[in-house]
């Protein structure tokens, strides 16, 4: 497993000496190998961003104590970007958390910039405990909000404890989006400090979301 349980272990992603080249390749040694305890990837800033797209499922040994943060390792948030580009309605993330527990996202951008499907985000399949904190989340803007209904952070199926905190949204037709049907659910939705800008039709769109904060 990745870490120990006696302290916090801090890794690196991306540059010449990191021990990551990019952010897929540290998901794929979290799937692989799981963690022991909490464990920090530290984000560089690179030439170009990380053009790539990322999916995190379920992380064997995660917990309330055991917990994995992708950091931004710069003191602007919009000097780290992970940015995908879909150009299709399928698979349209940037960012997928699939099944996910206790992951934790601070201190970098996260963005799409086609015209015709910028999502972002997308938390699915029963995950929890997810932070986002100081973060910036953003796409194309977009004015025509009846032809456009992807969203920047988009929550289906049942999954609980989401918090955002000191994040900016920015562009697309809904920031945030947790429009669920009968069979899905939201237990837990906090949002402190965080704005919401140059949307095209709601900044949250929140149905069958319980405990809002």
């Amino acid at each position: 497993c990745i870490g120990n349980t006696s302290n916090t272990t801090t890794l690196t992603i991306g540059g010449s000496s990191a021990d990551y080249p990019n952010i897929s390749s540290a998901v794929t040694a979290l799937v692989n190998s799981g963690i022991c305890g909490s464990v920090i990837f530290d984000i560089n800033p690179i030439i170009g961003g990380y053009n790539e797209q990322v999916l995190i499922p379920t992380i064997a040994g995660t917990s309330d104590l055991s917990t994995i943060t992708f950091r931004g390792n710069s003191v602007d948030s919009n000097s780290v970007k992970l940015t995908y580009n879909a150009g299709t309605n399928v698979d349209k993330f940037a960012l997928k958390i699939d099944g996910a527990s206790y992951i934790r996202f601070e201190n970098f951008t996260i963005a799409a910039y086609d015209t015709l499907y910028p999502s972002v985000i997308e938390i699915s399949n029963n995950s929890n405990n997810i932070l986002f904190d100081k973060m910036v989340i953003k796409a194309t803007p977009l004015a025509r909000q009846n032809a456009e209904v992807t969203s920047l952070l988009n929550v289906y199926g049942v999954n609980d404890n989401l918090t955002i905190k000191n994040t900016h949204f920015f562009g697309g037709a809904n920031s945030i989006s947790a429009n669920l049907s009968p069979t899905d659910s939201l237990n837990g939705l906090t949002i402190k400090n965080s704005f919401f800008n140059s949307f095209a039709f709601n900044g949250l769109n929140a149905y069958r979301v319980n405990n809002v904060n």
